[in-house]
């Protein structure tokens, strides 16, 4: 029998209305967004190793991470943050 711990974690992010580019070009302000993440697992009782099942951007928000103008084509490039992501890591400490 393996003496197990397990553990439960949720992160909140608020990230509040910002400009996207240095000129603050009012064309590319990001508006509010709320960001959820969440980790659930087990590990040995030594923390030797640990298995984690974990997602990110779980409620799948969309939302730019840095965005700019082309003067040239008088239009806006954008980079979009990542989608909702998950996995599982499993960690063993030698």
């Amino acid at each position: 029998h393996l003496p197990l711990m397990g553990f439960l974690r949720g992160e909140w992010y608020y990230r509040d209305q910002f400009f996207l580019n240095q000129d603050l070009d009012p064309n590319v302000v990001q508006p509010p967004v709320n960001l959820l993440n969440l980790r659930a697992g087990f590990r040995g009782i030594d923390d030797r190793w640990a298995v984690t099942f974990w997602s990110e951007n779980v409620t799948n928000a969309g939302y730019h991470v840095i965005a700019f103008d082309i003067p040239l084509h008088n239009g806006y490039a954008g980079v979009v943050a990542p989608p909702r992501t998950y996995g599982v890591t499993v960690r063993i400490k030698f």
